[in-house]
């Protein structure tokens, strides 16, 4: 199995503190919003009223992932040729997330 340090290649080594933080969290941009309307942008102005969970609860909340759990995936996707011809790169980004959490498994 590979480990969070190993899949950080250039990133950098991944520390303790960073190792022991969650995951993924999920941002809470309105815990009473409907959840399937995502038409507005949040404002900057309302960013210090945000707050975070270990889980999804429901409303408007936008997931966030550890970067040092997906930066061995930028690295691989900016390799990629950006012909016209190329794939979808949310296609790439997709399959390489879902294979990363299949190792993991």
């Amino acid at each position: 199995m590979t480990t969070n340090s190993e899949k950080s290649g250039k990133a950098g080594r991944v520390d303790v503190l960073s190792e022991s933080a969650p995951e993924r969290i999920w941002l809470q941009v309105d815990a009473d919003g409907n959840e399937s309307d995502r038409s507005e942008p949040l404002s900057k102005d309302d960013w210090s009223e945000l707050t975070w969970h270990f889980d999804p609860i429901g409303g408007q909340e936008v997931e966030y992932i550890r970067f040092d759990l997906v930066a061995h995936l930028l690295e691989a996707l900016t390799s990629i040729s950006y012909a016209s011809n190329a794939p979808n790169i949310r296609a790439i980004a997709r399959a390489a997330i879902a294979r990363a959490e299949g190792e993991e498994s």
